[in-house]
């Protein structure tokens, strides 16, 4: 008897086990539940997902809690986005964007100063009390309205995350120039044929004074070669031709892919500068070579209607005409640019860049030439200055480079492009293969260049009749005096057509 109570005693005690164990088990079950439908709840109405702990995180459209970027039809809108860690420990975040973008919609982050690059897909830690800064750019290309829906994941900072299925991360916004670049430039070391002679070509450089600490990328050119490559574009109701696209700044530093162009008709009977002996950078009857106050410089550019040193003022920019510097001191020539000058719809297009006016000993081989440009030796006399010069000017026309020129060539079956490039500039009239591939090249033409001479005050580079690359003064006032004027583009544009001569690039919105 005893044992069969025993037996009933255990019994009840692992029947009460039991029970204990199920109710444990169901509040378990509507735990999990809960926070299951809580996560997914939470996923659905909010921006933020919180990946494990009890993170906490805050997530601003231009100053604002929002989780989502609005472009018009045809608008173009930058939005600035900030992330901040709200806990009292480090977090990870992952910030992303939900489904794919529709064609016509272009998206992407901005890289300056002061702003990050969104994280890879593991994410990235973020310390306490810190907010990040990203620069999305949008360019709504399509038929409506559009909204892009932003979701940011906060995890612990051992944790990496990972971006979900049919959801992505933001990629670098491409200008309407990098787009070009996409489909119009040949592959590394291509050689110059017919298949690939309406492209352009890559030429990497050495990092020279004025580029202390540009990257790889930055350091290449990508530049039309050969004697008539497809790069005619449409511009300011004339023909103008890409000399290429290249890494600028701006004027406040930024750096960018711009396209370069030049003016395929040369102005004719204009001094590169004529001011007399003493009259503001001129320390010479043959006037001076410093681009910063040339009168040439003066008619091409804004704002020097009433400059007390101009001649003409601005008259190419303004598209008027009148009096012109051709001659020494203050002599002058009658002008007019108003079938020539720059419309206003396309003023607001050329961009406002750094060029650089370092000095040059000789016109050496173009990759010499190119390193001097962008040094910093404007000194008249090697190891004795007499006047320091500027090493770069802010402006929107220039004139091609000596450089410029030099790499434009192709060469030939019998001296090829190499063997051109090898070739000191001021002897290229002896290699007329040269010359003649070189679409830069105006034939029976003399033609100024924004090259300086850095032994003396006055002499300015010029590509004369024949090809050679030779120095003059600027106040020359030969028959044949001539100019193209050079300008970069804004870089978010956008262009269409096969840059043939009788179906040139034209601009689209």
């Amino acid at each position: 008897m005893r044992t069969l109570r025993l037996f009933l005693k255990r019994m009840k005690v692992e029947k009460s086990y039991l029970i204990v164990i199920a109710i444990l088990s169901v509040f378990i079950v509507i735990g999990y539940a809960s926070y299951a439908m809580f996560t997914v709840n939470k996923e659905q109405k909010q921006a933020i997902r919180i990946i494990t702990g009890t993170l906490t995180g805050e997530l601003k459209v231009d100053n604002v809690e929002a989780d989502r970027l609005v472009v018009n039809q045809g608008e173009t809108k930058e939005f600035t986005i900030t992330l901040r860690n709200n806990n009292d420990r480090t977090a990870r975040y992952l910030l992303y964007y939900i489904g794919t973008l529709p064609e016509g919609l272009e998206a992407g982050y901005v890289v300056e100063e002061g702003i990050q690059i969104p994280p890879e897909n593991k994410g990235r830690n973020i310390t306490v009390g810190t907010t990040e800064t990203y620069k999305i750019k949008v360019k709504n290309g399509t038929t409506s309205s559009q909204t892009i829906q932003l979701k940011l994941d906060l995890g612990l900072e051992k944790f990496d995350l990972t971006v979900p299925n049919n959801e992505h991360l933001f990629e670098k916004y491409k200008t309407g120039t990098e787009l070009f670049l996409l489909n119009h430039v040949n592959s590394e070391n291509s050689e110059f044929n017919d298949s690939t002679k309406d492209k352009m070509f890559v030429y990497h450089h050495e990092e020279t004074e004025q580029q202390k600490g540009w990257s790889e990328e930055e350091l290449t050119d990508y530049r039309y070669i050969g004697a008539n490559p497809n790069n005619w574009i449409s511009f300011n109701g004339g023909t103008w031709r890409i000399i290429g696209v290249f890494t600028v700044e701006n004027e406040n530093g930024k750096k960018e892919k711009r396209m370069k162009l030049i003016r395929n008709v040369n102005i004719t009977n204009i001094s590169y500068d004529n001011k007399p002996n003493g009259t503001g950078s001129s320390e010479s009857s043959d006037s001076s070579n410093d681009w910063t106050d040339a009168r040439l410089m003066m008619l091409l550019n804004p704002g020097y209607e009433d400059n007390p040193l101009a001649i003409g003022g601005s008259l190419y920019w303004n598209r008027q005409s009148g009096k012109c510097p051709y001659g020494k001191e203050d002599r002058t020539a009658d002008c007019d640019f108003t079938n020539a000058g720059f419309l206003p719809e396309y003023q607001e297009i050329i961009a406002s860049t750094k060029w650089y006016l370092g000095g040059n000993f000789g016109l050496n081989k173009p990759s010499e030439v190119y390193n001097e440009e962008r040094g910093t030796n404007t000194c008249y006399t090697e190891g004795n200055c007499l006047k320091e010069r500027q090493v770069n000017w802010i402006g929107k026309v220039g004139l091609m480079y000596v450089s410029d020129y030099g790499y434009a060539t192709s060469g030939s079956s019998t001296v090829s492009k190499e063997e051109c490039l090898d070739t000191l500039l001021s002897n290229w009239s002896d290699k007329q293969d040269c010359v003649s591939n070189n679409w830069l090249f105006k034939e029976n033409l003399q033609e100024w260049t924004l090259n300086n001479k850095n032994t003396n005050s006055y002499h300015v580079a010029y590509i004369n009749e024949i090809g050679k690359v030779a120095w003059r003064s600027a106040y020359y006032d030969g028959k044949i005096n001539n100019m193209r004027p050079a300008i970069y583009l804004i870089s978010d544009i956008q262009i269409t057509g096969t840059g043939s001569k009788d179906d040139p690039f034209v601009f689209t919105k």
